[in-house]
């Protein structure tokens, strides 16, 4: 009997050294799972801008995605709704129904892309049953607005600087990487 108490004394105290070594091993920083979104198309947030800055209003299509160097299948297309707020904001349109009618049909003549830029780096620390997360990076959006086929609209929009402090449950941390990493 004593014997026995001794092997699952020694038994726990080896499970206990290992779930030691292991939260002492997790309690540094840990790299987590990053975001690259179109990374590829650009050397940097700078080449970007670079790029966009060099485009002129009143450009061809074809020619703006060749000063891009970026195939037009790279981007996806906006709505009538969003080449609306691109344009004039989230304002809403007020008028008679023939008035209304002749801006939607102007509108139509509108045509615009969109093209998601998002370098985003996450690091965890470990903290009791949490985990803090710092995200660094940017996460842009290049919109283009042609009207009748010429560039009337290049910006940039999004965050040009994250630097965010998160607090996520250890559990879902874990469970994300490693569904992250799976995939």
């Amino acid at each position: 009997m004593a014997a026995r108490r001794k092997n699952s004394f020694v038994l726990n105290m080896g499970v206990f050294a290992t779930v030691l070594a292991l939260i002492f091993m997790l309690s540094g920083c840990m790299k987590l799972a990053d975001q690259h979104v179109n990374t590829e198309l650009f050397d940097s947030k700078q080449d970007m801008q670079t790029r966009v800055g060099e485009l002129k209003a009143g450009m061809k299509k074809k020619d703006v995605f060749t000063a891009l160097n970026i195939p037009e299948e790279k981007f996806n297309r906006l709505s009538l709704q969003d080449i609306q707020t691109a344009l004039y904001g989230n304002s809403q349109m007020q008028g008679t129904p023939e008035q209304l009618e002749k801006f939607r049909r102007q509108l139509l003549r509108y045509d615009g892309y969109s093209l998601p830029y998002r370098f985003i780096e996450s690091e965890g620390s470990l903290g009791f049953a949490k985990v803090k997360i710092h995200k660094k990076g940017h996460d842009l959006i290049l919109i283009l607005i042609f009207h009748d086929n010429k560039l009337t609209q290049a910006t940039i929009q999004g965050k040009q600087e994250v630097d965010e402090m998160e607090d996520q449950y250890l559990w879902n941390t874990i469970l994300r990487t490693g569904v992250n990493a799976a995939m």
